[in-house]
Formats: C-alpha cells, structure tokens, sequence
C-alpha cells in the first residue's frame, strides 16, 4: 500500500472519530427525542441486527437498487457514447434530456406510480431514473474530449471507424464513465430509500417511515448509518474498479 493511501486512510479515520466525539458532545445538550446519543444508536442497531429486522430490509432493498444501478450503467454508458459520437443526435437529444435531468426526481414519483403501479418495478424505474443521467452526461462528454491528436495518430496507421473507437474513444471515456458511475451509485442508494418511502413501503425506507412516526430515533438513526456504510462501501468499489481499469491513473497519483 502506497504512502498516500495510507495517510488518506489516516485522516478519514480521524474524521469519523472527529464526527462522533461532535455528536456525542451535542447530544449532551439536547434530549434523545431530539438527537439520541452515539452509543444508543449502536445499541439500536445491534437490536435490530440480532433480531434479523434490518437484515431483512436491507436484503428487499438491495434487489431493487442492484437491478436499477445496473440498467442504468448499461443503457447510460450505450446512450452517451452514441449521443458522444453522432452531434446530430445530440443537437436533437440533449435539450430534453437537460430538461428532464433538471427536474427533482421526487416529483416524477406521482407519475410513476400512476404509470407502473405500486410495488417492486416502480422501485426499480425511480432507482433507474435516478442514476442514469449522471451517466450519460459523463460518457457523453468524455466522448467528446477525445484528444484529437490521438485519432489523427491512429488514421495515419490505417485504422477505421471501429478501431478509432476500440482503441481511442472508449480508453480515453473511461475515466469521464468511472466519474459518473460514483455520482450513480450514490444516486441509486438515495433513489431506492426514497422509492420505498414513497412507493413501495418495504425495507429500509419503511423503517425509516415507522421509526420516525413512532419517535424512536435511535433506531431510526440505525438503519441510515448502514445506508451511510453501503454508500462508503460502493464509492470504494469503483474506486477498486477505477484502479484495476486505469492503473496509469494511480501511478499519476501516486507520483504526484
């Protein structure tokens, strides 16, 4: 492990310890209905955890979240790279898919329900929605930064349009891709807590829902710091697959 992963592993450690002795202070000065203390929300979260109930939510949330994120991904990174290399597509395309990314994703829900129903696939089309925006965007501009001077370089040696695309386009739109997949992750775990708060009324988001009516916010914290750990745990999964796909991007780093 290199000497920049170890000290940035240090300090994000440090800001964890740092973020729970501020909890801990101010919940001191506040009642538990209001803010509950650090060591009652582990508590909170060991109860449910022996006691299977979170485990089940997060097991119905998962699917869901999984089957979105993945469509998403597929369907963004196809539409970005055609958007990327067809302008006159994206003359046609981008005004309406600016317009509808500008919108609050709440706000579609009405709509979806309507359309889809209540239950698990309106779940996955609110996860869908939520991630792949940032996809396209991203593959769409990496598309379009292309060094210039690369594609002159390979048409030199005789390459047609499929090599261009092999061997230019799609290395140098990996990092714009890898970018935007970490805004969707994050976006699909918020798209499907809100979905089942609002649609399906099943795992995670329905014990937010009942914990929050009944007050009990210890437990009501519980379930939000696992979904807090998933996030940090797939953010460090691209991460993984960002060095594994662009190892140069880490030799860069690690020089730097």
């Amino acid at each position: 492990m290199s000497t920049w992963r170890v000290r940035s592993a240090l300090v994000s450690i440090g800001s964890l310890v740092g973020f729970l002795v501020v909890w801990e202070l101010v919940s001191l000065k506040l009642p538990p209905v209001v803010l509950p203390h650090p060591t009652e929300v582990f508590a909170a979260l060991w109860s449910l955890s022996t006691s299977g109930q979170i485990g089940q939510a997060f097991l119905t949330m998962l699917a869901p979240l999984a089957e979105g994120f993945v469509l998403a991904m597929i369907l963004g990174a196809a539409i970005g790279f055609f958007l990327g290399l067809n302008r006159w597509a994206a003359a046609a395309v981008d005004p309406l898919l600016y317009v509808i990314y500008s919108l609050p994703h709440v706000a579609l829900l009405p709509l979806i329900i309507v359309w889809f129903g209540i239950g698990y696939n309106s779940t996955v089309i609110f996860v869908f929605i939520s991630a792949i925006f940032s996809v396209i965007v991203n593959t769409e501009s990496g598309v379009r930064n292309v060094d210039p001077g690369m594609l002159d370089v390979v048409r030199s040696l005789g390459a047609n349009r499929w090599e261009e695309i092999r061997e230019v386009i799609i290395p140098s739109t990996l990092p714009f891709l890898l970018s935007g997949m970490r805004i969707a992750v994050v976006m699909a775990v918020v798209g499907v807590i809100i979905a089942e708060l609002f649609i399906s009324a099943t795992g995670v988001g329905y014990l937010l829902e009942y914990f929050s009516d009944t007050l009990q916010l210890a437990k009501y914290f519980a379930p939000l710091i696992l979904v807090a750990a998933l996030g940090v745990l797939l953010k460090y999964g691209v991460d993984w697959l960002d060095r594994k796909l662009l190892p140069w991007r880490q030799r860069q780093v690690g020089a730097e």
